[in-house]
């Protein structure tokens, strides 16, 4: 199952996951912001172990602060400076 931007909604995570059935989980980002469990989420999607798991832009800005941007490939952000 690929899923993304959980936004720290633990109850629709959940529901998603028991709509289908899925051998594997592949995660595109986005765990945490706006909602109101966030450490629910990271701890339910730790618990699937995916295959894949990647930072959101949303999860960039949380772990590391302010506007973030790509430069260089998908593997290097930088912080944009106001």
């Amino acid at each position: 199952m690929v899923i993304s931007d959980a936004h720290a909604n633990p109850a629709a995570l959940k529901a998603v996951l028991e709509s289908e059935r899925w051998e594997e989980v592949v995660f595109l980002g986005d765990a945490v912001d706006y909602g109101p469990d966030p450490g629910d989420v990271v701890d339910l999607l730790r618990s699937l172990d995916p295959s894949v798991a990647l930072m959101g832009n949303h999860d960039a800005a949380v772990a590391f602060g302010g506007r973030m941007r790509v430069q260089g490939g998908p593997l290097e952000a930088k912080r944009v400076r106001s």
